[in-house]
């Protein structure tokens, strides 16, 4: 389904970018990635923990795709239709405070 190629597309683009703005050249990636990214950002029907949990599993399916492992696409399932909406939201709200920040 052509869908299911952007879906993945947008996982590997979304977290790209974030983690080129949230991580340096660091071990623990994931970790980070998730925690530093969950701390800036508010989602207004997520807690804190939702988001580094959400996060983290993102991640890992970013990773196994970049890396050529079998991934499961449940995640573009209609159970998890939210993953890209959310995902979306929290690459735009990181992009908007690193530009923020630069500007002032």
């Amino acid at each position: 389904r052509i869908d299911e190629d952007l879906d993945i597309e947008n996982v590997i683009d979304y977290c790209t970018v974030l983690e080129s703005l949230i991580c340096e050249n660091e071990s623990e990636l994931k970790f980070k990635f998730a925690l530093r990214t969950s701390l800036l950002v508010e989602m207004p029907d997520m807690t804190k923990k939702e988001v580094f949990e959400f996060l983290k599993n993102v991640y890992k399916i970013r990773s196994n795709l970049v890396h050529g492992s079998d991934v499961s696409l449940q995640m573009f399932s209609s159970e998890h239709a939210n993953t890209i909406f959310y995902l979306k939201n929290i690459w735009t709200s990181v992009f908007l405070i690193f530009l923020y920040s630069t500007l002032f």
